[in-house]
């Protein structure tokens, strides 16, 4: 809105060759693609459905129960968190979003002859759409910790014999479960719109595998930046969530050191930023119980292991 408000009143738009015609249609068709979105959201979610009892499972049922069966086998914790996440569908549909923003972004640009402005742009909502999947995975991972031990529910899982290793296991199972798949989606979407600029460029190339390295390498690498930055906030929220007694604590602590300030200053060298954390954290998250009985028991075990609370 802002860019439009700018040129609205630029001398060019009268001839039609200035950025507003394309900024309005930008807008204007992305206000009807959420219209249409909502609209149909609403259809099959205003009202609570009848139980329909049924003398066989139907293939959505069994599907749900196969997945079921599956997030269980990796452990109670996994399965808890499988079946109380609004995450399962809130990483897709911010990954999603991402890409078709970018997509339909890239597409007006293009048609406007601004090849260049057209690949940055995309390239740059790619990159947020990263960013927004690891603030959700932290919100997802400081709000389901502290959740689960506010209901009881960790309190249940420390009566019973399962190990602290396999704890810790079966959340992170949770999380590779939740989030790899939208990663996945948009590691691709950025691989590719970078081998697709180098292609479209042309350039005098000695073949067509070097041009592919060319482009292809340092998306890969940024790709894999970013995956190894998700895995360092899992483990960050994951050990701060069951340190601290507000949630929001927890989640101001992963997002400063690990999203803000890396990205700010470190650029590159945020990989060795993530080495440290998962290499600090590992060790922690694999003493599972005690980080639980910290958070119940403040002081029980220590500064290290209790939550920095009274009690």
């Amino acid at each position: 809105p802002a860019g439009i408000l700018e040129t609205a009143f630029d001398s060019g738009t009268r001839t039609g060759s200035s950025y507003f015609l394309f900024g309005l249609l930008f807008q204007h068709g992305l206000a009807w693609c959420f219209l249409a979105t909502s609209a149909l959201i609403v259809r099959h979610s205003w009202r609570d459905q009848g139980v329909t009892p049924t003398p066989a499972e139907t293939p959505g049922e069994s599907w749900n129960r196969a997945r079921d069966d599956h997030q269980w086998r990796d452990g109670p914790l996994a399965w808890y968190a499988w079946r109380n996440s609004w995450a399962r569908r809130g990483t897709w549909w911010l990954a999603g979003g991402a890409l078709a923003v970018a997509l339909l972004a890239y597409l007006v640009l293009e048609f406007a002859g601004q090849r260049t402005l057209a690949q940055g742009t995309a390239a740059g909502l790619l990159t947020a759409g990263f960013y927004l999947l690891k603030l959700l995975l932290a919100v997802h991972v400081v709000y389901f910790l502290q959740d689960a031990c506010r209901t009881g529910a960790m309190e249940l899982l420390l009566a019973t014999p399962i190990s602290s290793q396999a704890l810790c296991a079966g959340h992170l199972a949770a999380l590779r479960r939740l989030f790899t798949r939208p990663f996945l989606m948009l590691a691709v979407a950025s691989i590719s719109l970078a081998v697709l600029e180098r292609l479209l460029d042309g350039g005098d190339w000695p073949s067509v595998g070097i041009r592919f390295l060319t482009a292809g390498v340092p998306a890969l690498f940024s790709v894999v930046l970013h995956g190894l930055d998700l895995v360092a906030v899992a483990y960050h929220a994951s050990r701060w969530a069951l340190f601290y007694d507000r949630p929001a604590k927890a989640l101001l602590r992963t997002t400063l050191l690990l999203l803000l300030l890396p990205a700010l200053f470190c650029s590159v060298g945020r990989l060795f930023v993530d080495l440290f954390v998962i290499l600090q954290s590992r060790p922690l998250l694999e003493r599972f119980r005690d980080l639980v009985r910290g958070w119940y028991f403040p002081g029980f075990l220590g500064t290290g292991y209790g939550a920095p609370r009274t009690g």
